[in-house]
C-alpha cells in the first residue's frame, strides 16, 4: 500500500511531456560568496555543444521538468567550486572544482525546518536570487530521473542504455573517466531523456523528505529523522543506483558519498 501511495505521488507530477527546449534558469555566482546579490536569467536552449565549465563553476543552472505540478531541477549535482562562491568554504574530501561537492550535509545544506535556515547554502542562496530554491521532494527526484519512463534507468521513451554510459558506479570506476574509486568531474556521462546529469551514481543526492517507506512526499518534510538520499554513489552497484533505489542518512551526516542538486518551483522562474 505504501509502494502505491508513493507511485500515486509521481504520477501527480507526470503528464508524459518532454522538457520544451531551453527552458532553464542561469544564476550567475562569479561575485562570489561577497556578493549582495546572484544575477538571475533565463536561458533559450543549452549553448551550442553542451553545457560547458562556466555552468559546472561560475553558474548553476536549472532545467524546466514538465508536469501537472511542473518545477526546476539542477542540470549538474551542485559542484565543489559552486559551492565555495556561496559559502566561502569547500568541505569535499576529494578536491575537484568541477567534481560534485561531498562532506556537505542535509543541515548544511538547508537545515531542517520548514524553511532552510537563513545561514545554510539554500538560504544564502534564496537571499541573494529572491527564488524559493530548495532540495527536490523524494517523488520530484524520482520523476525527474525517469525522465517520462518506467524503466531503471532514465531515458525515458526512448529505452534502456548501459548503466556505465550513464553514470559512476562500482563497476566503472576502472573506465578512464576519473581517478578511480571516487567520484568524478559532473557531466562526463551522458544524460538522462530531459537533459539531467549524473542522475545514477557519483554522490547520492538529498533529497527533502524525511525517510519513511514509500510515505506521499507531501507528508513528512519537517523533523529531525533520517532523511531521503537518492541515485546512488561511485561506491554503490548497479541495483544500488537504479531509479527507485532509496537510501537514508541522519541529517547531520557528512560523508564522501553524499551530495545534492537543487530544485525551483516553476512559477518562480516564469
Amino acid at each position: 500500500m505504501k509502494r502505491t501511495w508513493f507511485l500515486c505521488a509521481i504520477a501527480l507530477l507526470q503528464c508524459g511531456l518532454a522538457p520544451a527546449d531551453g527552458e532553464c534558469i542561469v544564476i550567475d555566482l562569479e561575485d562570489g560568496p561577497e556578493a549582495a546579490r546572484y544575477r538571475v536569467e533565463k536561458a533559450a536552449s543549452a549553448p551550442e555543444g553542451g553545457w560547458g565549465t562556466d555552468a559546472k563553476t561560475r553558474k548553476l543552472v536549472l532545467r524546466r521538468v514538465p508536469g501537472e505540478k511542473p518545477f526546476y531541477l539542477g542540470v549538474f549535482e551542485v559542484t565543489q567550486r559552486q559551492y565555495e562562491l556561496v559559502t566561502g568554504a569547500n568541505p569535499s574530501a576529494w578536491r575537484g572544482p568541477t567534481n560534485p561537492v561531498e562532506c556537505v550535509s542535509f543541515n548544511a545544506i538547508r537545515g531542517g525546518g520548514a524553511e532552510p535556515g537563513k545561514d545554510t547554502f539554500i538560504g544564502v542562496l534564496r537571499r541573494k536570487t529572491g527564488l524559493r530554491l530548495d532540495l527536490p521532494t523524494d517523488a520530484e527526484w524520482e520523476y525527474a530521473c525517469r525522465a517520462g519512463g518506467k524503466g531503471d534507468w532514465g531515458l525515458g521513451a526512448a529505452g534502456e542504455m548501459e548503466l556505465s554510459q550513464l553514470g559512476r558506479h562500482s563497476e566503472n570506476v576502472d573506465d578512464g573517466r576519473g581517478e578511480g574509486r571516487r567520484h568524478v568531474a559532473v557531466g562526463l556521462y551522458a544524460p538522462n531523456a530531459w537533459g539531467l546529469y549524473d542522475m545514477h551514481g557519483n554522490v547520492f543526492e538529498w533529497c527533502l523528505d524525511l525517510y519513511d517507506d514509500f510515505v506521499p512526499a507531501v507528508q513528512r518534510r519537517k523533523g529531525e529523522g533520517r532523511r531521503v538520499l537518492r541515485g546512488g554513489s561511485w561506491y554503490s552497484g548497479p541495483s544500488g543506483c537504479r531509479a527507485s533505489s532509496r537510501h537514508c542518512a541522519k541529517p547531520d551526516t557528512a560523508d564522501v558519498f553524499y551530495g545534492f542538486r537543487l530544485k525551483c518551483p516553476a512559477k518562480e522562474g516564469e
